[in-house]
């Protein structure tokens, strides 16, 4: 792999990373932010693989696999598992709906 590629791929991963840690703080649905976590999660292995594989070292290619099935893999099947049975009602903190009475 060439430097410029390295880094250009780096920066990528880099950027993803970041940007996904902004779009986590916008959004307010826990199921977006644990998709939001796992492609964080995602983007943390991809580093670890792209800097294990340019510094020819095993260990930092074993910890990018770990992370890569613990946070990507993990989390994104639970949140399909979980948003598959989730119920579509409105929170509790919202008020009740107030009935309109018909005027005479």
């Amino acid at each position: 792999m060439s430097d410029s590629l390295f880094t250009q791929l780096l920066d990528l991963a880099c950027g993803a990373f970041l940007l996904a840690a902004v779009v986590v703080l916008w959004r307010r649905e826990l199921a977006a932010i644990v998709r939001l976590f796992a492609l964080q999660g995602l983007a943390l292995a991809v580093i670890a693989l792209l800097l294990g594989l340019h510094e020819d070292r095993w260990d930092l290619i074993v910890v990018a696999a770990g992370i890569g099935a613990l946070r990507a893999g993990l989390l994104c099947s639970r949140t399909v598992r979980s948003s598959v049975s989730v119920p579509s009602s409105p929170p509790r903190w919202l008020p009740p709906r107030r009935r309109r009475v018909p005027s005479p």
